[in-house]
């Protein structure tokens, strides 16, 4: 929603300063800073560049960041009682049966039924509906993606088998990642290793600084830029080779048929 900080008419009030700088923008209404009362507003637009109502609410920028959905959402999850670690009943077989946006449903193999819940879920992946176990972690690969720095790297030279070494690069990847990505997710193909130079692949700097040690034992020279820091902390929850990657996860027994 965030927008650089524009100046937006909101006549009469704002005329004298010529209007009211305005940082955000979602769902037709605009989030302004009003100078005279001192305090951030959120009121509706029709025209981009006008602000159709005057406010004057005088909440500084964290008051009103607290009034956000997100940012209650985030509140009335925190005060919920079910547990945010895996409880001792669910850790054992079972399968999935069923799958949404924000929870899924599980049974184990002692017919109990569970429901885990998403918090801000960011990626998943799903193989089968039956599992061994279940395991919450804070640190696993798969979590590279979102915990670790990503880089770009830059090659230059020919090697003398580009296929080779690609074969070798595919499977650092492969390596660093336990398996859990290749080389194909970060692979820049406007820039083969055939080619001589170019910008190889983006990823996270584990993944990377596997890929230049196989490059530099080719006697390609490399190079790299950082691309993004990581953001937020996330957990990673795993069914087997199932996974599903969020901002955390609550464990909530159900009642057969719930």
């Amino acid at each position: 929603m965030r927008i650089e900080p524009t100046k937006w008419q909101c006549p009469p009030w704002g005329d004298e300063g010529g209007g009211f700088w305005v940082v955000a923008i979602r769902n037709g209404m605009v989030t302004w800073y009003n100078d005279i009362e001192e305090g951030f507003n959120e009121s509706r637009f029709v025209k981009e560049g006008t602000i159709s109502e005057y406010g004057c609410n005088q909440d500084d920028f964290s008051q009103y960041l607290q009034k956000l959905p997100e940012a209650r959402n985030e509140e009335k999850w925190s005060k919920l009682s079910h547990s945010a670690a895996i409880p001792n009943r669910l850790k054992c077989p079972g399968h999935v049966i069923r799958r949404q946006t924000t929870y899924c449903t599980v049974e184990t193999a002692m017919r109990e039924q569970w429901r885990i819940h998403f918090l801000d879920k960011i990626e998943f992946g799903f193989t089968e509906s039956f599992f061994s176990e279940l395991a919450l972690s804070d640190n696993h690969p798969l979590l590279a993606q979102y915990t670790e720095p990503w880089l770009e790297l830059y090659f230059l030279g020919t090697p003398n088998k580009p296929d080779v070494v690609t074969s070798a690069v595919e499977a650092a990847v492969v390596e660093a990642t336990q398996g859990w990505h290749s080389f194909k997710a970060y692979v820049n193909p406007a820039a083969p290793l055939s080619s001589g130079y170019g910008s190889l692949m983006r990823a996270p700097q584990t993944a990377i600084r596997a890929v230049e040690a196989v490059l530099a034992k080719s006697g390609v020279k490399t190079k790299t830029i950082d691309c993004a820091r990581p953001s937020h902390s996330y957990r990673v929850l795993l069914l087997d080779r199932s996974f599903v990657i969020a901002k955390d996860f609550r464990f909530e027994p159900l009642e057969s048929g719930e």
